[in-house]
């Protein structure tokens, strides 16, 4: 049985599966009937929602201390893992 194989780069990989799960994202929203709030977020988001500079994000991120992914080129947060993360920093 012959099988057939498909390479694609790391760049396109990562740019498919940030839309996969806007996607997932979308569709978990229209099935749940209501407006929830967004999975991931963005610097923007972070900054705006938990009201840090711009200089302490890029600081948690360099030394590790806030998850964060990368999606294609952007950074982006969960806000699950966000709101643990400040939920227990409060602590």
């Amino acid at each position: 049985m012959a099988t057939n194989a498909l390479l694609i780069d790391q760049s396109a990989f990562e740019e498919f599966k940030a839309l996969m799960i806007k996607k997932i994202d979308n569709l978990e929203e229209k099935l749940s009937g209501t407006k929830q709030e967004k999975l991931w977020m963005t610097s923007q988001d972070v900054m705006s929602e938990y009201n840090i500079s711009h200089s302490s994000l890029q600081k948690f991120r360099n030394t590790s201390t806030i998850p964060y992914h990368r999606h294609g080129g952007k950074i982006l947060y969960r806000r699950d893992e966000l709101t643990e993360f400040f939920s227990s920093s409060n602590k």
